[in-house]
This record gives C-alpha cells, structure tokens and sequence, in this order.
C-alpha cells in the first residue's frame, strides 16, 4: 500500500470505525515517518536498524502540557506539520512501536486528521492486532442467561458493523441482543453472534474493534460464533432477527 493509500484510509478510519481495523492491520505493515535519528553517526532517512542501535526519536509538547511522540504516515504530511524539521527518519511501523512503548503517540499532528496512541492501545495492537477476543462461549453460557431485544437499540454499532461485514465475505449473518445474567448486578450487556465459519480469528478482532468504537456509553459488549448444536445458539437464531444478512451468492 502506498503512503497516499494509507493517507486515504487513515481519514476513512477517522470518520467511520468500519474502516478502522483495516486501517490498523495495514499500519503494522507499514513504515512511519518520525523526528530523530539513528546511531552514533546520526542516520536519518530510510533507515534499516541493527540490533545493537540507539534511537533519537524526538517528543513534542502538546498544548496541554503533556508529552507526545509524533509520527507521521509520508513524508508530505511531516514537512507540513513540521516545518524545518531536517532529522527524521522513515522506519517500520512496529520498530517504532515497540521503541517508544508506553509513551503517548499522536499521528499526523497538525494536518487536520490526528489520531492519539495511548499506551494501552499500541500494547494491544502489538498483541494480535486490533480488536478483541471472544468472552463467551456455548460451554460457560449456563441456563441462568436471559436473551431480550436491545433497549435502546445500539443504531450507530449495528451501522458501522453492518459497512464491515460487507467485506468480511466469510460472515454470513450477525445478530445483537441484550443479555442479563439472573444473579449478577450490574448493567446488562450486548452479545453480538456472528455466524461465521472461516478466518474467525480475522472476523472477531475487526468486529471487537469497531464495537468498542461504537458501543452505547458504558454497555459492555462481547462476542460468540454461532454454533447450531448450542442451546444459546438455537435460542438467538429462533427468538431474533439478525442485523446483517448477506445475500445469496454475494
């Protein structure tokens, strides 16, 4: 993927979370621009890292007063948003990462479409990607679990979910409902099941993602694949209508 495409999506992803997992995968794929350089002799450019490499990276102070780590996706937008800045160097997305691990990052400051890093989120994108893992399952459902239509229905979710399965072509449905624990306290949650029975792991990391995005306030969510022979399954399939449906031969 070019810088320019990577531009494009990267303002995609900060207008519509569907596009944000992808945006993400394809950041860790990439090389990123950042302020310093590399070595005793002060390499700067396109750098290949040794092991045994110091690096210089450059933090700015934000207006708030705290410290940030900028990075940026071209060369265009670092000229821009830095002005007279002539030690930078471009290396790959997850060196950059790991080096300035547990610092606060802000990408494309100053160009109109910034996004902040807090350390947590790199931790997790270095983890596996973005997204989350399943937390339930037909074996740990139990019979103490209650099923009911989300109130208030979580609109901006199923939409920006909805854009996302259109090109997860492996998915073939997907439903939300509410689900209550009889005996807990605490808020209900939503449980969004997806039928799907290829590249799972793919699936729940972009769909985790863009439901953490898109999530009513304070509602936690979690995910299960379907399973026809599962009770919890059975009762989702008979008792709802999914929000996604792809049609047939699509």
């Amino acid at each position: 993927m070019t810088e320019d495409e990577l531009t494009r999506l990267f303002h995609q992803a900060i207008e519509e979370p569907a596009y944000r997992p992808v945006f993400l995968e394809h950041l860790l794929k990439s090389r990123v621009y950042v302020l310093g350089h590399a070595g005793t002799e002060r390499r700067t450019g396109e750098v290949e890292l040794d092991q045994d490499d110091r690096v210089w990276i450059k933090n700015w102070q934000r207006k708030d007063g705290q410290v940030a780590v900028p990075f940026f996706l071209s060369r265009a937008s670092l000229e821009f948003a830095a002005p007279g800045e002539d030690e930078y160097m471009r290396i790959p997305a997850t060196v950059f990462f790991h080096t300035t691990l547990g610092q606060m990052l802000v990408l494309e400051p100053n160009t109109g479409h910034t996004k902040e890093f807090t350390p947590g989120e790199v931790e997790r994108l270095l983890d596996g990607g973005p997204g989350m893992k399943p937390r339930l399952n037909e074996d740990s459902v139990g019979v103490s679990l209650y099923l009911e239509p989300p109130d208030p229905y979580p609109h901006e979710m199923v939409r920006s979910l909805s854009l996302l399965l259109d090109d997860l072509a492996t998915v073939e449905r997907a439903y939300v409902v509410r689900v209550v624990t009889a005996g807990e306290e605490g808020e209900p949650r939503l449980l969004i099941a997806v039928d799907c029975n290829h590249d799972r792991g793919r699936v729940i990391r972009y769909m985790g993602a863009v439901a953490q995005d898109t999530a009513p306030d304070g509602i936690e969510v979690e995910l299960i694949f379907l399973d026809g022979e599962g009770e919890l399954s059975r009762e989702i399939v008979a008792g709802f209508e999914p929000f996604f449906q792809r049609a047939p031969g699509a």
